[in-house]
């Protein structure tokens, strides 16, 4: 029975193998030219695909965008101050769609609509203008414009308008 040479505990994984396998350490090496793993093609084409994946993609997260405000209000007669009810409720000036009506007591609201999307960190620094349009037949068209921010969340995403007054048309 042979007792292998003890090896110092520095050696290289070469010269370990050379021991193990009673060469050389020329031997060894002439057997193995290359000890570094290579990737196959398939292999470097995922690893870049990722990486530009990642760096593409640094700086984005997905995101609850609020695509329309919300709007809540009430409306008063201009000479009574008295609520006024079924006044129609849009956004824009030239949109024919109400969105929503006030109740008997003059109040509306109009909850925010949310979308998902992606959110990519320099974007929507700057507030939206929007236009909001109150009107009835028999008053005057009242029009209120404000800027608001995609990125609002919670309360935050409900413009808060107040009361507005409508002035009845002179007959």
């Amino acid at each position: 029975m042979t007792i292998p040479p003890v090896l110092p505990m520095r050696s290289t994984r070469l010269q370990r193998a050379a021991v193990e396998e009673g060469r050389s350490m020329v031997q060894v090496l002439q057997r193995r030219p290359c000890e570094s793993p290579s990737l196959s093609l398939s292999a470097w084409r995922l690893y870049f695909f990722l990486l530009s994946v990642c760096l593409g993609t640094a700086g984005c997260f997905p995101y609850h965008y609020t695509v329309r405000p919300g709007v809540v209000g009430t409306v008063l007669s201009a000479d009574t101050r008295q609520p006024v009810a079924g006044v129609g409720i849009l956004f824009g000036r030239t949109n024919v769609t109400e969105l929503a009506q006030t109740a008997a007591d003059g109040s509306f609201s109009i909850p925010p609509r949310r979308q998902w999307g992606i959110w990519i960190i320099p974007q929507d620094v700057f507030a939206l203008r929007w236009t909001v349009c109150i009107r009835r037949a028999g008053y005057e068209t009242n029009c209120t414009e404000f800027l608001f921010s995609a990125a609002a969340t919670g309360k935050s995403a409900e413009k808060r308008l107040g009361e507005i007054s409508l002035k009845p048309l002179s007959p």
